[in-house]
């Protein structure tokens, strides 16, 4: 865990593991509503709308998952209480305010917003003990332009938000060009050690 090739490979981890779960959550949150019309009751089909802010909940919240790491690694986890306390009490207090108003939507909405400031806490906190130089400036331009445009075609033709998707690549792949050539290229090895494996398999069978 210590020198600076131990923090480049996190460094990496963390973009790599963006890069694929950036594209999963784009892609069902800008797909939501064709996909719970089909699989859900007409009496749930308005709750897609639900599905985009849950989503990028769940995103942000793995990205702290991982910039928190140099908690452990320092041995003050303790530390792990400050963000999370300060979020959950963030996201009880919206709650108390936004829900009696608004509803689910509301709930999902000051959820990821507490995930938010949830993170940029545990980044600042964990730099201090672990110093560690994440992309969070770069991470955070792709969700944000990923979650507007999700929300503004996410009413649209599949066209439309085929081409928002294209946009969305675009971008991801301006940002992080590098680490993407190397899933794609750990992906390549992967497939082809598996079929390759199914080929023997096959032939041995034979």
């Amino acid at each position: 865990v210590e020198g600076e090739d131990a923090k480049e490979k996190y460094r990496q981890v963390l973009n790599y593991v963006f890069i694929v779960l950036q594209i999963m959550v784009f892609v069902i949150a800008t797909f939501a509503r064709p996909v719970i019309d089909l699989m859900t009751k007409p009496a749930f089909h308005a709750s897609y709308v639900l599905v985009q802010p849950l989503m990028y909940g769940q995103l942000v919240h793995c990205v702290s998952t991982i910039i928190r790491y140099g908690f452990a690694f320092t041995k003050k986890s303790y530390l792990n209480l400050i963000p999370t306390g300060i979020a959950a009490a963030l996201n009880v207090v919206l709650n108390f305010i936004f829900i009696p108003k608004y509803g689910a939507y509301a709930a999902t909405m000051t959820t990821l917003l507490s995930y938010l400031v949830m993170t940029i806490l545990v980044e600042i906190l964990s730099n201090k003990v672990y110093p560690c130089k994440y992309d969070i400036g770069k991470i955070f331009a792709v969700m944000a332009v990923g979650y507007v445009l999700s929300a503004l075609t996410i009413d649209m033709s599949i066209p439309v938000q085929a081409a928002s998707f294209a946009v969305q690549a675009a971008f991801l792949y301006v940002l992080f060009r590098n680490e993407i050539k190397t899933v794609v290229k750990i992906a390549q090895s992967t497939l082809k050690k598996r079929l390759g494996n199914r080929w023997v398999n096959v032939r041995k069978n034979d």
